[in-house]
């Protein structure tokens, strides 16, 4: 049984950092009439930059609360809002995006808590606790 869960963990892994550009693209799509270089190379970046925070802070977030016994999609996805609100902020300071804080809180926490959520369905978290066993 542990191989089938480490199987839809990896699974996860490999699709919840995909989320954050496809919702760009749709999002560009339907706003935008043209769709040029820049967004690719935006695009591409993103998609990196999001694998690299899912692999860094979400993949221990993910640990820590199995081992507490707090693993669920609510847990999962709060703390994904709230790291993703931090992550973005973090990237913000470094390359000086916006000149308003709270744009990138608030892109970060969405795009965080939909990343998170899409990671614990596909990786088949519970919705609530399941205190007698660990994923």
């Amino acid at each position: 049984m542990a191989n089938n869960d480490t199987y839809k963990v990896g699974r996860a892994l490999f699709v919840a950092p995909l989320i954050p550009s496809l919702l760009i693209v749709m999002l560009s799509l339907l706003f935008s009439e043209e769709y040029d270089v820049a967004m690719l190379t935006v695009l591409l970046v993103m998609t990196v930059i999001s694998y690299m925070v899912t692999f860094i802070i979400g993949l221990p977030t993910f640990a820590l609360l199995n081992k507490l016994y707090h693993l669920n999609i609510i847990t999962l996805s709060v703390s994904g809002a709230i790291l993703g609100a931090v992550s973005l902020a973090v990237i913000d300071i470094f390359l000086n995006l916006y000149n308003e804080a709270s744009l990138p809180l608030l892109f970060g926490a969405v795009i965080g808590f939909i990343t998170s959520f899409i990671f614990g369905l596909v990786a088949g978290v519970k919705v609530l606790n399941n205190h007698s066993r660990r994923y």
